[in-house]
């Protein structure tokens, strides 16, 4: 066991074990732990309330239209994309193959007021845009109506 500082000073007994895998796997930046680390590969999302639907935007550069998937089921509204890359090169007397997989997953649980057989997406310039329209006795329940007092 060593001894490790921490950001705020304090000292606290480790084995050096995340410090290890954190070099080994590139992560050296401070103050992030293991854990957080685990979901770096998410997408970044903006979740955009409008009068009469609602937007979401995932940040998703790199990717085809033909690699994502979306699907709603339970009020739960998943969004997910997967690829896999095949790169081969033949020389004199051998073949060289790599491949690379890679995908993600988010999951947004859907408001009661929506009308989840009318949601839309699409994909432009690394951004895919949802759009999930409310249903009509939603927009007019947030309509403000002003009653005068007699």
């Amino acid at each position: 066991m060593m001894l490790q500082k921490l950001n705020n000073g304090q000292e606290v007994l480790g084995n050096g074990f995340e410090k290890l895998f954190n070099e080994i796997v590139g992560f050296p930046e401070k103050g992030l732990n293991f854990s957080k680390k685990m979901n770096f590969h998410l997408p970044k999302a903006n979740i955009i309330r409008k009068e009469d639907s609602y937007e979401i935007h995932l940040s998703v550069p790199g990717w085809k239209k033909e690699d994502f998937s979306i699907t709603v089921q339970n009020s739960e509204l998943k969004v997910g994309a997967k690829t896999t890359i095949e790169e081969t090169r033949e020389e004199h007397d051998f073949t060289h193959q790599e491949f690379s997989q890679r995908s993600f997953q988010r999951v947004f649980n859907l408001a009661e007021d929506v009308e989840e057989n009318k949601i839309s997406a699409t994909y432009e310039d690394g951004i895919l845009k949802l759009s999930i329209p409310k249903n009509k006795k939603a927009i007019d329940r947030e309509l403000v109506k002003e009653i005068k007092v007699s």
